[in-house]
């Protein structure tokens, strides 16, 4: 016994589905991709090099380690 899940789109006309398309973001080059749709700050500061040029002075980022505390 198989259920379908309903399509996220069946609620679009015929004519927007054939309209839709998936964006792919990797292929822009760093600076685009942080001043475009962003990147997350561990790509940030794994990239800090290559995104000097398009860096803001004084904005800084540090990494941080956060731990899970239970019963809260």
């Amino acid at each position: 016994m198989s259920e379908s899940k309903p399509s996220p789109w069946s609620g679009l006309r015929s004519e927007a589905r054939i309209q839709l398309e998936t964006r792919d973001y990797s292929m822009l080059d760093p600076g685009s991709q942080l001043a475009g749709p962003g990147m997350p700050a561990g790509q940030v500061l794994d990239r800090k090099e290559e995104l000097k040029d398009n860096w803001i002075p004084g904005v800084e980022f540090f990494r941080r380690r956060v731990f899970q505390q239970n019963g809260r």
